[in-house]
């Protein structure tokens, strides 16, 4: 379809499902799907329960689209490869998981509102700016932030390496911290700080 609209008052449960020339837009109680793309459009998901879904892209087409904006009230969030090219955005005070997470053009943000109970990432995340709040911990590989900080506060950290260009790299946790190399590079006479922080880890 050009474009998929779907509003449901229990479970949504489907395959994979693609927007050739538009959204995704789905809310419902529970969110259980395969892949889904979004091609000059946004991927939208909102549940107050737990969301579960394969890889997901949104491509910007014309200047059009290509943001990714997953919410739950207090369910889990399990995903596959995020992949977008404006802003990343997920959302819950249960548990998020997800693959790669990269958008070439946009800031990754997870927990800017309430604070997810831990936050894992199997792949890498690159984005433009990148900044986790969890409750609990947060486990993923390589971090970069390609024009911006990488912000990263949690119970506690493990990652591999963390680059931020033109950002700063600022990592805080009550418990242990612990990473790959750590990057922060100067560009136009913004960023270029590290500050890694724990109060007993």
């Amino acid at each position: 379809a050009a474009s998929v609209t779907i509003d449901a008052l229990g479970a949504f449960n489907s395959q994979n499902i693609t927007a050739t020339a538009g959204n995704v837009d789905i809310e419902a109680d529970l969110i259980a799907a395969g892949a889904i793309q979004a091609i000059g459009g946004d991927v939208l998901l909102a549940a107050p329960g737990a969301i579960t879904a394969g890889n997901i892209s949104a491509r910007t087409v014309a200047g059009v689209g290509g943001a990714i904006d997953i919410a739950s009230d207090t369910g889990a969030l399990t995903l596959g490869t995020l992949s977008a090219n404006t802003d990343i955005t997920l959302g819950t005070t249960g548990s998020i998981s997800a693959g790669a997470v990269v958008t070439t053009g946009g800031a990754l943000t997870v927990g800017g509102g309430a604070l997810p109970s831990s936050v894992t990432f199997s792949g890498n995340a690159l984005a433009r700016s990148i900044t986790i709040d969890t409750a609990g911990a947060f486990s993923g590989t390589n971090l970069t932030a390609t024009a911006g900080d990488v912000d990263i506060a949690a119970a506690m950290i493990n990652a591999g390496a963390v680059r931020a260009t033109g950002g700063d790299v600022l990592l805080a946790a009550p418990g242990a911290i612990t990473t790959g190399n750590v990057t922060a590079t100067t560009v136009a006479g913004v960023g270029g700080a590290i500050d890694i922080a724990s109060d007993t880890g």
